[in-house]
């Protein structure tokens, strides 16, 4: 989809959580290198039973002699290239692939675990669930709780 305005990747285990249960399950990680060289911009992921979004980031995993390696805790290593910059209002052209838990649909919901200099906004306070509207080169993501409320809210430009 090289020639398309918009590159959208989803499965189902993160690569970039904070969430207690799941935090250390990483392997996903190990796709990042193909993310960035075919120009991803949102990642959408669930597994994990809350809401996270990273700041747009690059991560490079270490490669092993032959391969590139899970630690034996799950963890993956590997180099993070982060936009603090990008606030999604005034700045909203990011460098780096944002990546999206959207997991909070309706299981018991999961705490945060340790906090990360990678994830921008974390919630696992109500249900909610993930809008996207894409009009030509913006793209708009709202976050909306179970009682309606829009908990976070950001847009991307091209």
């Amino acid at each position: 989809a090289q020639s398309a305005t918009w590159r959208f990747v989803t499965f189902h285990q993160p690569a970039f959580s904070i969430d207690l249960p799941h935090g250390k399950e990483q392997r996903m990680r190990l796709i990042s290198d193909i993310l960035s060289k075919y120009n991803v911009d949102l990642v959408f992921a669930g597994h994990a039973h809350c809401y996270e979004r990273s700041y747009p980031l690059i991560f490079s995993p270490v490669s092993g002699a032959r391969k590139l390696t899970i630690s034996a805790d799950g963890t993956v290593d590997g180099a993070f290239t982060i936009d603090h910059n990008f606030d999604g209002i005034s700045k909203t052209k990011p460098t780096g692939i944002i990546h999206i838990v959207t997991g909070a649909g309706g299981a018991k919901l999961y705490p945060q675990g340790s906090p990360s200099d990678y994830i921008l906004k974390y919630d696992s306070s109500d249900y909610s669930y993930t809008n996207m509207e894409v009009v030509d080169k913006t793209v708009t993501i709202k976050q909306i709780n179970a009682k309606g409320k829009v908990i976070d809210q950001f847009t991307v430009t091209k």
